[in-house]
């Protein structure tokens, strides 16, 4: 079969397989929680809806929903996703299609291959589960995504697009890189010219770093609003600017525990100064893996601790950075908190406004 290498096509295959993998996993995990499942819940589409027939299995995964936030997800996602009011968020409404586990005779054949072959995520993701792929296929649709919302995702996406265009038009960073043209620099006999400083490396590594984030930003979004005007709701994968994530689990959970004790400046401090040391920590890798090379790891290293005011500029401004970040969190934390006691109170009007309508009926 080695003369197959030489006819791979417009898609590589072996490119593509490992998203392939990753929904072959999906179905088989959600296949098993399923079988696991005990507890019965109301039909896909079910009589009162004017449906079919097709019981729901309630019990999801270990950890998954409780048996009040499961009922009739698939039909019209009147669980735990809309509450007591009917009100909901598309963030509850997919995490219960994903916790929700299908009836068995949907775990069949033909849809495992709609699923792994379908053609809006095939290439590029992102990657949806098979419980929620086929609850929006063959159950109803994601109520809170309507045409306007799809439009103006799309935008968003052209949007994205267009800031990848001037990036790689006015920024030429990504070239810089790829050619090696700071190392050539350097290399060059002493006295031919200006030698580049870490100054240098630091602006090219963080730019090539903004470039991948646009350029992944923009497939996954095209990709994802393909979807979206198609019906199918997938999970959006960039939720954050690169310019706005300290990343690491432990990180995070610093800034966490410093919100939560926001009186003591101290912790606030040292949560701030862990995540300048992380993003600082993932620039270095981004500069080894795109800028440098392995063989540039030494004196650039060099050029850095030879330099201490650099390092200490460079740590300060991240401190200050990683403090702005965690005040936008706390931000969007209220935000929250302020929608979640909107809804809340609307549920509770509801409630109240349909319980003498039900006493006058009786």
């Amino acid at each position: 079969m080695a003369f197959l290498d030489h006819h791979r096509g417009l898609l590589r295959w072996h490119i593509h397989y490992n998203l392939l993998v990753l929904r072959l996993i999906s179905f088989a995990a959600d296949l098993h929680w399923a079988r696991a499942a005990r507890r019965p819940a109301r039909a896909i589409g079910g009589e009162g809806n004017g449906g079919g027939s097709s019981a729901v299995t309630a019990a999801g995964p270990a950890g998954g929903p409780s048996p009040d936030c499961s009922k009739d997800v698939i039909a019209s996602a009147d669980g735990c996703a809309q509450g007591a009011g009917g009100v909901a968020s598309l963030e509850q409404e997919l995490k219960a299609r994903v916790e929700t586990p299908l009836p068995l005779p949907y775990y069949n054949l033909w849809s495992f291959l709609e699923y792994v072959l379908y053609p809006p995520l095939y290439v590029a993701g992102p990657i949806i589960t098979f419980n929620s792929f086929a609850s929006q296929r063959v159950g109803s649709r994601v109520q809170q995504l309507g045409p306007r919302q799809v439009v103006m995702y799309a935008l968003r996406a052209s949007l994205a697009w267009a800031c990848l265009e001037f990036v790689t038009h006015a920024l030429p960073y990504n070239s810089i890189a790829k050619h090696r043209v700071l190392d050539w620099l350097a290399s060059r006999r002493a006295g031919a010219g200006p030698a580049p400083r870490p100054l240098h490396y630091a602006i090219t590594g963080y730019w090539v770093l903004v470039f991948m984030w646009l350029k992944f930003t923009v497939i996954w979004r095209f990709f994802r609003a393909v979807a979206l005007a198609d019906g199918v709701v997938p999970p959006e994968n960039m939720t954050r600017c690169v310019c706005n994530n300290y990343d690491i689990e432990a990180v995070k959970a610093l800034g966490r525990a410093a919100r939560r004790w926001h009186g003591t400046a101290v912790f606030r401090h040292v949560a701030a100064l862990a995540a300048a040391a992380n993003i600082l920590l993932l620039m270095a890798g981004n500069l080894v893996g795109f800028v440098v090379g392995l063989d540039g790891i030494g004196p650039l290293a060099k050029q850095v601790l030879g330099q201490p005011r650099f390092l200490a500029v460079v740590l300060v401004t991240l401190f200050a950075a990683a403090q702005l970040m965690f005040w936008k969190r706390e931000l969007e934390a209220k935000a929250a908190a302020r929608e979640a006691a909107a809804r809340s109170q609307q549920s509770v009007r509801a409630a109240t406004d349909a319980a003498p309508l039900e006493g006058g009926s009786r």
